[in-house]
Parts: structure tokens; C-alpha cells; sequence
């Protein structure tokens, strides 16, 4: 199956592009996306946004789909599902 990562702000310059197009096995979790991620990725992102150890996004990346953020690594993923990847920023 296909998941589309779909990629704003700070993190499209790590990723090099905004729009990814992951190819996982049908059944697959938001986990195994990120092990995808880690093992393509990992060392590119820094340990602000990526927790090499846990193999997940830190929570100031906010993980979105279907308009609710996601924070569930067991969550089912289905075929041309969207994964949003978007870095909160605070401030006044």
C-alpha cells in the first residue's frame, strides 16, 4: 500500500521535498512508517524533531490525519492515507 507523507515548515529541508510517497505492507501502523522514516531519514533529522532512540517524532512535530492529530503509533494506516507532518512553533 501507499501513504503519502506530506511534509511543512522547518522539516522540508531535512526531507529535501515536501511530498513523499512511502510504499508499506498492507496492515501496516503509523509505527512502521516510522521505522521507514528512521531507516531512510533518521540521520538527517535532528534530535529536536526526531527521537533516534524511541524511532518516533518528538511532540513539537505535530502528526495529523484526516484532520486530527495522531498520536498513536499503533493507529492502522490504509492505502493513499495522508500523514501530515507539521512543526509547532510558539512564541507571542
Amino acid at each position: 500500500m501507499i501513504v503519502h507523507l506530506r511534509i511543512f515548515g522547518p522539516l522540508e529541508r531535512y526531507f529535501g521535498r515536501s511530498r513523499i510517497e512511502v510504499e508499506l505492507p498492507a496492515g501496516a501502523k503509523l509505527r512502521d512508517l516510522w521505522e521507514w522514516v528512521d531507516t531512510h531519514w533518521g540521520e538527517k533529522l535532528p534530535p529536536q524533531f526526531w527521537d533516534a532512540e524511541a524511532k518516533r517524532f518528538r511532540r513539537r512535530v505535530s502528526v495529523m490525519t484526516h484532520n486530527t492529530d495522531v498520536y498513536d503509533d499503533d493507529l492502522p494506516l490504509s492505502d493513499q492515507q495522508e500523514i501530515f507532518l507539521l512543526v509547532v512553533l510558539a512564541g507571542g
